[in-house]
């Protein structure tokens, strides 16, 4: 995979603003269970919203070469700080790589629109919470165009959490107590874009 970069660090984002971008940290264990279950099809995963690496740091363990990026670097370095939603500001060989993230949910429509429409990569996981199945809007405007290959749903509770916690002590291998109920949703390059395309259902403990 090649990323180039346009414009390095283009961002209208101030690093001082850094908490403000609704970042929360991957349970470890999301990204373990992934990697156990879903093929990616390629060796290369690009992580566009790495934040503190925890999704990056499991994928590398288990021997996949991840890019790291974001749009500010706090205190894990990255590969390059980019702006994903300014796809003016790079270029990808497209197919040719996977992307796994956790992406800011506020702006979780808009990302996987720009992934799927625009970046194109041989496949997509994003971890989000279980309500993103539902809403007319979003069906509308994502799921009738791309289907999801897989839907991996956690029987048991995982959950995101600040650095607050982490400082705290309370963070676990499946991160924090939450009311929230989170999948991965998985596209596959080969088959969004498909009004055949058959969605797999699968519940991971």
């Amino acid at each position: 995979m090649k990323i180039t970069l346009n414009t390095m660090g283009s961002t209208s984002i101030a690093r001082s603003n850094r908490q403000d971008l609704d970042f929360y940290q991957t349970p470890s264990y999301a990204t373990k269970t992934l990697i156990e279950i879903f093929d990616f099809k390629s060796n290369f995963i690009w992580e566009p919203m790495a934040g503190n690496g925890m999704i990056v740091k499991e994928l590398i363990k288990s021997g996949l070469d991840v890019y790291a990026t974001d749009i500010v670097e706090r205190d894990f370095k990255l590969n390059d700080i980019v702006d994903y939603f300014d796809t003016n500001s790079f270029e990808v060989s497209k197919g040719s790589f996977a992307i796994v993230t956790n992406p800011p949910y506020e702006f979780a429509n808009k990302f996987l629109l720009n992934t799927l429409d625009l970046v194109k990569p041989k496949t997509c996981c994003l971890f989000l919470p279980v309500r993103y199945l539902e809403g007319i809007k979003r069906y509308n405007e994502s799921y009738s165009k791309f289907k999801p290959s897989k839907v991996l749903v956690y029987a048991q509770r995982l959950g995101c959490y600040k650095e607050a916690d982490v400082e705290a002590g309370v963070v676990g291998e499946r991160g924090v107590g939450s009311a929230v109920a989170y999948m991965w949703l998985c596209f596959d390059g080969d088959t969004w874009g498909k009004q055949e395309t058959k969605t797999e259902l699968e519940w991971v403990s």
